[in-house]
């Protein structure tokens, strides 16, 4: 299961571009032993309105580090 939590989002005046960041969840299924990985991180993705339709110009993630 993935999911992920909008923090933050901004567009251009002109309403040409935006932006959108936050947080994702990654949750597997489970292994011989039951366990399931568990993995977080934060995203951001860019937007381009095209004909007033958000198209996605690129998204970017990062994984937490390891907690321990």
């Amino acid at each position: 299961m993935l999911s992920w939590v909008l923090d933050h989002a901004e567009v251009s005046k002109n309403r040409s571009f935006g932006y959108s960041d936050g947080h994702w969840f990654f949750e597997g299924a489970p292994d011989a032993k039951g366990r399931r990985p568990r993995l977080t991180g934060h995203y951001v993705t860019v937007w381009r309105n095209v004909a007033g339709a958000w198209k996605v110009l690129a998204d970017i993630g990062t994984t937490d580090p390891p907690k321990k």
